[in-house]
């Protein structure tokens, strides 16, 4: 497994295996997390990077969301969030609120995830400006590399660090000046060889 962590901890935020399994995460700003006052910068999703640690042990994206969607659905996560299992061949998507979850397939294309649900929007927070900001300028990269040759691994990387309408909270790299803020704390673009899974290309940005 290669993937981006915290000091201390054992879950990952983003990785890939030798399998070629990739995950992801994020978590959601609704009105729940909102409502319950829960304190994001001391439990960075800390559940949630170890059920993704758990997934990675799968050998495939179906049989990784399968597992940690039954997990979830007893031990709901202390946060609201999206997880993300993909390989070479599909992506499965799992928004999971404290008593609603939902799954999306895809086998092409892309989809996007900002800190907010998409099929459970309802549930969104809509004091929260700076998800839909993003999430839009995601939407907007994808058109623009769709008309330029497509999403490409350096594409990616460059998107991962885009400051349009900032750098602030509401660009899709978000930071301040505070270091206290609850900002981007990594990021990662994994690309996944579907003939030798283990000779995946990952690139890992840890800080601002």
């Amino acid at each position: 497994v290669v993937g981006l962590s915290a000091a201390g901890a054992t879950g990952i935020k983003v990785g890939v295996s030798d399998t070629g399994v990739a995950v992801a995460s994020n978590i959601a700003r609704t009105t729940e997390l909102a409502e319950r006052k829960t304190d994001v910068s001391r439990i960075r999703a800390s559940d949630r990077t170890q059920l993704l640690r758990e997934g990675l042990e799968e050998p495939t994206s179906l049989a990784a969301a399968r597992r940690i969607l039954t997990r979830t659905m007893v031990e709901p996560t202390s946060t609201p969030g999206s997880m993300e299992f993909a390989d070479a061949h599909e992506c499965w998507v799992l928004e999971a609120s404290y008593d609603r979850f939902a799954t999306e397939v895809a086998n092409d294309g892309v989809v996007a995830r900002a800190n907010r649900f998409e099929m459970l929007g309802d549930l969104n927070n809509p004091a929260d400006t700076s998800s839909p900001q993003r999430y839009a300028r995601c939407s907007s990269l994808r058109a623009e590399a769709e008309r330029n040759g497509g999403l490409t691994f350096e594409r990616l990387i460059a998107f991962s660090a885009d400051h349009d309408g900032g750098p602030g909270l509401s660009s899709i790299c978000r930071h301040s000046d505070d270091y206290r803020a609850e900002t981007s704390l990594g990021a990662s673009v994994i690309e996944i060889d579907p003939d030798k899974p283990a000779s995946s290309r990952i690139a890992l940005a840890l800080g601002k």
